[in-house]
């Protein structure tokens, strides 16, 4: 089933020559915002590393760009009830219907930079620098993370053995013991 479902996610794509971001009944808006402020940052800037270095601010001023230069994406985002905070923090572009607030029966809510700092987090696209910092510091964490998982799998970490607490020379990759307690590096060949 899930392969009948992405060859038609893709044949849906070249047809309508779009990228599949996030739909209406994906699940929570929170998880429809990060997909797409993830997709804004790949069009940009197109990998984790050049996000991670670059400043806040021409994040923030490309990733407008990119809402004020392509309708067909802002309607994409917008019209699964994402409305997208620009950087300045006030404006909001948004369609006749947003997920988040929920109305839950109220019509009007307080508007003050708590509950604008809670919706942009809960499910709206948030352009805000704050918000590009976070960004940066995901991809920043995912890059040390990888990085570690690599050296991990370089230098693989010598097993610690017996009561005495000391390093086996056996848990050594590349090592193999000649004799009791000397050690000689093994051929490979």
């Amino acid at each position: 089933m899930f392969h009948s479902a992405l060859k038609t996610m893709r044949k849906l794509e070249q047809d309508h020559g779009v990228d599949s971001v996030a739909f209406e009944m994906l699940g929570p808006p929170r998880l429809s915002k990060l997909l797409y402020e993830s997709y804004l940052l790949k069009v940009c800037f197109g990998d984790v590393r050049t996000v991670a270095r670059t400043g806040t601010s021409i994040l923030s001023r490309r990733l407008l760009d990119l809402i004020e230069a392509d309708d067909q994406l802002r309607s994409q985002i917008i019209s699964i009830g994402i409305p997208i905070l620009l950087p300045d923090g006030r404006s909001l572009v948004r369609a006749s219907t947003i997920k988040i607030p929920p109305a839950q029966g109220q019509d009007e809510f307080p508007i003050n930079a708590s509950s604008i700092d809670r919706w942009a987090h809960d499910g709206w696209v948030d352009l805000r620098e704050k918000n590009m910092k976070h960004w940066r510091q995901r991809f920043t964490q995912i890059i040390k993370e990888v990085e570690g998982s690599r050296m991990m799998k370089r230098v693989p970490a010598p097993c610690i053995t017996g009561s005495t607490g000391r390093i086996s020379p056996r848990s050594i990759p590349g090592r193999s013991v000649a004799g009791s307690s000397r050690m000689r590096k093994r051929v490979n060949g």
